[in-house]
């Protein structure tokens, strides 16, 4: 056994102040995963909404009332983009609490108006003016198109720019999907900016095409058929919707 040097310096033992064991870290830009991840985010969704299912039902009734309620005052429904990065954050507080293996409730709902609220209402401000300017630039360069298809003149040498207008309409709604898609999750979770937040969701988006794609389709496929017996199942498939794109969040964005 060694002796300790008598001339030495006191020491003390230092602890990491922030310990990185058992905590999440941040993978900037995401990254990509496999085909079959589809499947698993929806099993994953599947798995957080039996946690509490009737909590998740209440919750995502409670949230769409009030949604609908608002959107019937003037105005409030051209807001309702600005505050929908808000309510989201509300969802995903509920699948992390029900990943954690935590009870959560009404309370959650309100989750991003308690945490970065500001923040969370410029990812959905920037989201609002991109979509804008988006209709303006459509409306000018393709409103001759739009009234000939409304007033039924269309003539035969306008189908190639209209089939070249709807490609690129695809194109934009697309992108304008990828800048909001997890742009709440890592601004209300990792307190990422708002900007840089949306430029990672879209770099997320494009390195899942794939798997994205898996997910979107047998995702639509379980929306068409819950939408069946009345449109009951939706109290259900709502919920697995987010969910599941918690699972996704998680899945590219987070190292556990």
């Amino acid at each position: 056994m060694s002796e300790r040097n008598p001339y030495s310096p006191p020491g003390a033992v230092v602890e990491d102040e922030h310990p990185t064991v058992g905590e999440d870290v941040l993978i900037p830009n995401g990254e990509s995963r496999p085909l079959d991840h589809g499947w698993k985010w929806i099993s994953s969704g599947w798995s957080l909404f039996k946690a509490q299912p009737g909590m998740w039902i209440l919750n995502i009734v409670i949230a769409y009332a009030a949604i609908f309620l608002l959107s019937m005052i003037p105005l409030v429904n051209f807001v309702m983009s600005i505050v929908w990065p808000i309510i989201g954050a509300g969802y995903f507080a509920m699948a992390d609490a029900a990943r954690r293996g935590e009870h959560f409730g009404v309370g959650h709902l309100l989750a991003g108006f308690q945490k970065r609220a500001g923040p969370l209402a410029l990812v959905g401000a920037i989201y609002l003016a991109v979509v804008l300017v988006s209709v303006a630039i459509f409306a000018i360069f393709g409103g001759s198109v739009w009234f000939a298809i409304a007033s039924g003149t269309v003539k035969p040498e306008m189908l190639t720019g209209l089939g070249l207008m709807m490609l690129l309409y695809v194109l934009v709604v697309s992108s304008i999907g990828m800048l909001i898609a997890f742009a709440p999750a890592l601004v209300f979770f990792h307190d990422v900016p708002p900007v840089a937040a949306m430029k990672m969701s879209v770099a997320g988006c494009l390195k899942n095409m794939m798997s994205g794609t898996v997910y979107a389709i047998l995702l639509g496929l379980i929306v068409l058929l819950s939408a069946i017996p009345l449109g009951l199942g939706l109290l259900v498939t709502i919920p697995l919707m987010t969910a599941s794109f918690y699972s996704a969040y998680r899945d590219i964005f987070v190292k556990s």
